[in-house]
């Protein structure tokens, strides 16, 4: 969505109607609530929701990933979260809708986080996130025909930088003269 769009989310006060369309309404009245749902749980899952995953905010497929993960959320067992939610409307304290959905969102967010390969904490850990280091694909082939001593010296390079948090602009060696891949030089 282009910046000048500004997308307005349905206001609280609209869903207990809209739920009960999707729960109870004709089929195209229902149909019609699930793509309203999805339009808005996505924009506000993407855009708006605070979720606690750290550096997977600012991965956008993990993002989407997760807007869809509160969808079936939602729709799971015949639609007992949004069952649950319509039920206590009406009661002292019960949720908002958006507020209700940040709460799904954020538990949601977490187990996707948890079962992220780039995630290396156990469970009940904070979360302890791999640091991605870009490499040539050369490297490969470097390493297969390596010598041993060159080898030893260029992932001690690479461990030395990945475990001292250094800047991105950290200079491993990455590329090597074609005479390291053959043995001669030419």
């Amino acid at each position: 969505m282009e910046p000048s769009h500004r997308f307005t989310l349905l206001p609280n006060e609209k869903w207990p109607e809209l739920v009960d369309r999707l729960l109870e309404g004709t089929p195209r009245e229902r149909e019609t609530a699930w793509t309203t749902m999805w339009v808005e749980v996505d924009h506000f899952v993407i855009r708006c929701a605070k979720l606690p995953i750290a550096k997977l905010n600012d991965d956008e497929d993990a993002v989407r990933n997760i807007a869809v993960r509160v969808m079936k959320r939602l729709e799971r067992n015949n639609y007992q979260h949004l069952r649950t939610w319509r039920r206590k409307q009406g009661q002292p304290r019960a949720q908002v809708w958006w507020r209700y959905i940040d709460t799904v969102a954020y538990t949601v967010a977490v187990d996707y986080a948890r079962t992220s390969r780039q995630n290396l904490a156990r469970r009940g850990e904070p979360f302890r996130w791999a640091r991605e280091i870009m490499v040539d694909p050369d490297v490969f082939n470097y390493i297969s025909h390596a010598q041993a001593s060159d080898l030893i010296g260029y992932l001690t390079r690479l461990v030395d930088m990945a475990g001292s948090g250094a800047a991105e602009d950290t200079k491993v060696p990455t590329r090597f003269p074609d005479h390291t891949l053959t043995g001669r030089e030419e």
